[in-house]
């Protein structure tokens, strides 16, 4: 969101909310992970709230740092594996599914090469 702790707050109440209800209504397993999205994502919105919460009070700097690192998990790192990884679980042609497998391994290569990045050379928010 980038605006405010205020707007990252809401924004994960609101997409909690969400994600209940729509885990609440798959069908089955293979539907679990794509429906836990907005959970996932409110979660990171808590993150982002943590640290814009951490930019305007330095007594919080090591919470900021934290909450950094696990925002930065969920961009650069975990959407880039999870999101091919759910579509897969759905799919059902196996040509599909192969390509599918390989978003996914290349997802975890570009994200481990990023995140290793980012904890090698640090980041400031």
């Amino acid at each position: 969101m980038c605006f405010s702790a205020t707007v990252s707050f809401t924004a994960a109440a609101s997409l909690s909310l969400l994600g209940i209800g729509t885990i609440r209504q798959t069908r089955s397993k293979r539907e679990a992970l794509l429906a836990s999205f907005p959970c996932l994502f409110a979660l990171q919105q808590s993150l982002e709230g943590l640290v814009w919460t951490g930019i305007n009070h330095s007594s919080f700097s090591q919470l900021t740092i934290m909450a950094t690192y696990g925002f930065l998990l969920f961009a650069i790192f975990l959407w880039l594996i999870l999101s091919p990884l759910s579509i897969y679980w759905l799919e059902k042609d196996k040509k599909k599914k192969q390509r599918l497998i390989g978003l996914t391994v290349l997802g975890f290569l570009l994200g481990t090469y990023l995140l290793t990045w980012t904890i090698y050379h640090g980041i400031e928010p």
